[in-house]
């Protein structure tokens, strides 16, 4: 045991001459160092000392052209400045004397506070490096060392400690004889002085019971008022954050797990009454997040891991008391700033102290029913009364805690509601305290804070959206889910506004975040919505009522767009319409069923309130926003809104004729219903040729409608037989063959009014005529098939159609009926191109009679249609023969 203590004292020896050596080198090397920063500095200064006036000029009388040629400028001497300017050219009349221009020196900006990481790594770089490392090591290896000397029992516990204790006191009283001469080593020989002075009486007292609970507090009360005092009298804040970091470590480097919390967090009342003490007389922001880091993290880990609920009246007061300590400690920092930054809100403070203060409070109130509820009103009520008082003392340097106050109050005052409802703490509080943090950091221009307030209100969705859900009393808009997911879009919506409203204060870079914050809100804005409608909206009425919200919400961002002046809001609006047609096409899923299709319609389940609001929000955004978008986007989304219009339109007249007289009625109506509306649009616009709008709707929006008419009819004629029920069938005089006329006359009319706009110039010259002429021959046809079909009984099928010698025999009539008609026609008007057309039809009617209709020897129907066919024929080459060429006669 005794080999035991003389090495222990040897090597304690060995280790102070050591550090003694090392200690008058670094002095040495701190002395030569200071000489070498006077040194640059003089000669600094030397350097942006002003040359002397040059002499003035005599006066020179007007020189001849070459004396207006400047001359070359005297080489100055070499200064640090910049560059000078090029040599003027000299004045023909008066010279005067050249006077050094005054350098205007730009106001310094406020600094911004740098990362608590980057201070300390500044902090280890600046000055005596070695010396504040050996500071940091000596510390954790005094505290190793008195950890292993309790655990192998050597020396007297008492004698062990009054050693430690004896060294701390040691280096703090050698630190402080050493501040004027070398200050820099002797404020970090006082911090670790300090620091183990902490460390051995919270060992004393919490390890091995030497010395009363009260003795020992009033020793750690003393110490920490001299720390206190040390670091205000030399203004040294590494000095109070290297004492109040030794304290509060203490504890947790001489834990053994078994600890009394009264004891550790009065121990830590304590330290944080030292920073309030210290935040009266400096602006030290590092120190007050230190020992905020410390207290509320440790608070944390504590109730996560050893709280009970017979601790909670003792946890309570605690909490309480930290909470008031560190704002007033906040209240102090803005209040003791120099005089440009006063007013200057500690964001972090200010927001940080009750979030964590009512999550902490939330995990011990969880299980009284309205214990979050009430803290959340009293929290309200004190932010409240704080920002009153401080408006009435403070109103001019402290606008900024006021509305920072009167923030968190209105916002605790509203978590009350939904709290006393459910009584559940949710993470939608984390994103109304990053849209406080990001007010304040878009104040102040700190980009960090900024960058954190964003992250706290992203990292806030995902944990609201697990930990939130319905109960069994929730009652519709008052219940935490509703509730939760508003705050979460306000706070977005608020944070991109305020972005957006100082974007100049941010380098263009920045400019995506409020249109992506515009977007998160709206998000959160219409999950809100939706997640209600799911829950009290009966299943029917759904997809309307969500409908509803969406134009709602699009004209309310249409319409505070420009008492905002954000311009992304009308984004919201436009898209509107896209929504629309995807609720559109999930309506229409079912139309793979035919029958399915007509099992629901557009107007029901309040369809008739949902749908005609959308398109009247709609029609009225783009009319507000008609100077604002281009005219590339406007025109698509007035052509696109009335094609949706039309498809919706169609829609309901089908589903309304379908369940009145079925047949081909609901078909017929996909095409009157568009036939009309293309009508209506070169009727009604005929009498705007210039405007836009006009000429969009007439180009963009009717050719589209006339393509579909097309593939309408031809479909429509192809495949159904036109069943007129209840009414007989009577060709033309029945709903399909009168839509297909409507949609052959409304594409005609199209294609006439628009054959000189960009659309009609740019369509095939065939297309004019030939689109018509193709629907107008397989209606003929069909119409033709579905005559046979009623009156001939015979199945409208493809097979019995085709086997059908009656309907074989009518085609080739009817078709040489109207090859005749065409050529007779054309014969009259001299069109070469038409007539050829007839001949091709004709030519088709002889090769369908020896292909088709041969097939029938021996029946009327084929003597028919021969002979029929024969003397169209020759009545076509009699009195319609092929027009002349009169451009080959004009040649000729």
């Amino acid at each position: 045991m005794g080999e035991i203590i003389v090495l222990v004292v040897g090597l304690v020896a060995v280790i102070g001459a050591a550090g003694g050596v090392c200690g008058y080198w670094l002095a040495k090397r701190g002395e030569l160092h200071r000489r070498l920063s006077a040194l640059e500095r003089e000669m600094a200064s030397l350097r942006q000392a002003p040359p002397a006036a040059p002499r003035p000029q005599p006066r020179e009388t007007p020189r001849t052209r070459a004396s207006f040629e400047p001359e070359p400028a005297p080489t100055p001497a070499p200064t640090a400045g910049p560059e000078p300017d090029p040599a003027p050219q000299p004045a023909p009349l008066r010279s005067e004397p050249v006077r050094p221009a005054a350098r205007t020196t730009p106001a310094p900006q406020p600094p911004a506070a740098p990362d608590i990481v980057l201070r300390a790594w500044n902090w280890l770089r600046g000055g005596n490096t070695l010396a504040r490392v050996g500071a940091v090591v000596l510390f954790f290896g005094v505290a190793f060392l008195l950890k292993y000397a309790a655990e192998e029992g050597m020396m007297p516990i008492e004698l062990r400690l009054m050693g430690a204790a004896a060294g701390g006191l040691a280096l703090l009283i050698i630190g402080f004889r050493l501040r004027h001469k070398r200050r820099d080593y002797a404020l970090v020989m006082q911090g670790a002085g300090i620091g183990i002075v902490y460390l051995t009486s919270f060992a004393a007292l919490q390890l091995y019971h030497l010395i009363p609970a009260a003795a020992a507090f009033l020793l750690l009360a003393g110490l920490t008022a001299g720390a206190v005092a040390l670091a205000v009298l030399q203004n040294a804040p590494w000095l109070a954050m290297l004492g109040v970091a030794g304290g509060f470590l203490a504890p947790v480097l001489t834990s053994t797990g078994d600890g009394n919390h009264v004891l550790l967090f009065s121990y830590y009342l304590i330290l944080n009454t030292a920073i309030l003490a210290i935040a009266w007389f400096k602006a030290w922001r590092s120190l007050n997040l230190l020992g905020f880091a410390f207290t509320f993290g440790i608070g944390t880990a504590w109730g996560l891991s050893a709280y009970q609920q017979t601790d909670f009246a003792t946890a309570e007061f605690f909490l309480i008391a930290h909470v008031l300590l560190y704002t007033a400690i906040a209240l102090l920092y803005a209040h003791r700033q120099p005089p440009r930054l006063t007013g200057l809100v500690d964001g972090t403070l200010i927001f940080g102290t009750p979030v964590l203060g009512f999550s902490l409070q939330a995990g011990m109130v969880q299980h009284h029913q309205y214990g979050l509820a009430i803290s959340a009103a009293v929290a309200g009520l004190f932010y409240l009364c704080l920002a009153t008082l401080l408006w009435r003392r403070l109103a001019p340097t402290a606008r900024s805690l006021v509305e920072a106050f009167l923030a968190l109050g209105v916002a605790f005052a509203t978590l009350a509601i939904p709290l006393a409802v459910e009584g559940r703490w949710t993470a939608a509080a984390w994103a109304l305290e990053g849209a406080g943090i990001a007010w304040v950091s878009i104040r102040q221009r700190r980009r960090l804070a900024l960058a954190f307030a964003l992250l706290l209100q992203l990292v806030a969705a995902p944990f609201f959206a697990v930990d939130v859900a319905y109960g069994q009393t929730s009652l519709p808009l008052l219940n935490p889910v509703y509730l939760g997911c508003l705050l979460l879009s306000l706070a977005a919506l608020f944070s991109g506004w305020y972005l957006h409203r100082h974007r100049r204060n941010y380098p263009h870079n920045w400019y995506w975040l409020p249109p992506v914050l515009l977007g998160w809100g709206l998000l959160w804005w219409i999950a809100g919505a939706g997640a209600e409608i799911q829950e009290f909206v009966a299943q029917p009425y759904r997809q309307n009522a969500l409908l509803a919200v969406l134009a709602v919400t699009a004209l309310l961002t249409s319409s505070l767009r420009r008492p905002l002046h954000w311009s992304a809001l009308r984004w919201p609006a436009v898209g509107l319409l896209p929504v629309m047609g995807a609720l559109t096409l999930t309506a229409l899923a079912p139309v793979l069923d035919y029958g399915a299709l007509y099992r629901q319609h557009p107007l029901g389940a309040l369809g008739y309130l949902a749908w005609p609001l959308a398109f009247a929000i709609h029609y009225a955004v783009l009319q507000q926003r008609r100077d604002d978008l281009p005219p590339t986007l406007l025109a698509p989304l007035h052509a696109a809104g009335l094609w949706l219009g039309v498809l919706w339109l169609s829609w309901e007249v089908s589903w309304w004729l379908h369940g009145v007289a079925g047949g081909a009625w609901p078909l017929a109506a996909w095409g009157a219903v568009p036939a009309v509306s293309l009508a209506l649009i070169n009727r009604i616009l005929v009498s705007r040729p210039t405007d836009d709008t006009a000429q969009g709707y007439r180009q963009l929006a009717a050719y589209p409608l006339a393509g579909w008419l097309l593939l309408w009819g031809l479909g429509a004629n192809l495949t159904s037989s036109g069943a007129p029920g209840p009414l007989p069938y009577v060709p033309l005089l029945n709903p399909l063959d009168a839509a297909t006329l409507l949609a052959a006359l409304a594409v005609l009319r199209q294609l006439l009014a628009g054959r000189n706009t960009a659309w009609g110039r740019a369509l095939p010259e065939w297309a004019g005529t030939g689109a018509p002429a193709l629907l107008g021959f397989v209606w003929f046809s069909a119409m033709i098939a579905r005559s046979v079909h009623y009156w001939a009984d015979v199945a409208y099928r493809l097979p019995a159609l085709m086997q059908s010698v009656i309907l074989q025999a009518s085609w080739s009539l009817s078709w040489s009926l109207l090859a005749f008609a065409v050529m007779g026609w054309a014969h009259r008007r001299g069109a070469r191109r038409t007539w050829m057309t007839g001949a091709g039809l004709c030519a088709l009617v002889v090769v369908k009679l020896f292909l088709v209709d041969l097939a029938g020897t021996g029946t009327l129907a084929r003597i028919v249609s021969f002979t029929g066919v024969g003397l169209l024929l020759l009545a076509v080459g009699y009195f319609a023969p092929l027009p002349p060429n009169r451009a080959r006669e004009a040649s000729r």
